[in-house]
């Protein structure tokens, strides 16, 4: 595709020229997809976004968004909206989102497990009522 199909390919899309129409085009797609789409390589895209000031998101693209804060309402949200859902709401993939409670789950259960635990002795008078104390068994 030569300068020229791409101002009119721009034109044909509503755009003024060429910058618009990738300003208005990259965040919501990959470079991949854009050149698929204009039947143009990869490199030819790149070379087009920095000819046109436009900063070449980092590898993984609109779907590399970070979710900053993963919580207890976020996993009830998960469990009654479904993981689809709540990530399609966000505007992430099921998939980070799954990786993210992941990763939540796992902090939980450290802080769980660094937390101190008071010791009780196992004596009758701590045993539930329902449970009768008995005396040790004598070893033969």
């Amino acid at each position: 595709m030569s300068n020229t199909d791409w101002t009119s390919h721009a034109r044909q899309l509503g755009f003024a020229d060429e910058g618009e129409f990738l300003r208005a085009a990259y965040p919501k797609q990959s470079i991949t997809a854009l050149a698929k789409a204009l039947s143009v390589s990869a490199w030819t895209v790149q070379r087009k976004l920095a000819h046109h000031g436009i900063a070449i998101r980092k590898r993984g693209g609109p779907m590399r968004v970070k979710l900053e804060v993963f919580d207890e309402a976020l996993a009830e949200r998960m469990r009654v909206e479904g993981a689809t859902a709540v990530a399609k709401s966000l505007g992430l993939t099921k998939f980070t989102l799954y990786n993210r409670r992941k990763r939540w789950l796992a902090e939980q259960a450290t802080t769980a497990a660094a937390a101190p635990v008071a010791e009780s002795p196992e004596t009758p008078e701590t045993l539930p009522e329902c449970l009768p104390a008995q005396p040790p068994r004598e070893c033969p």
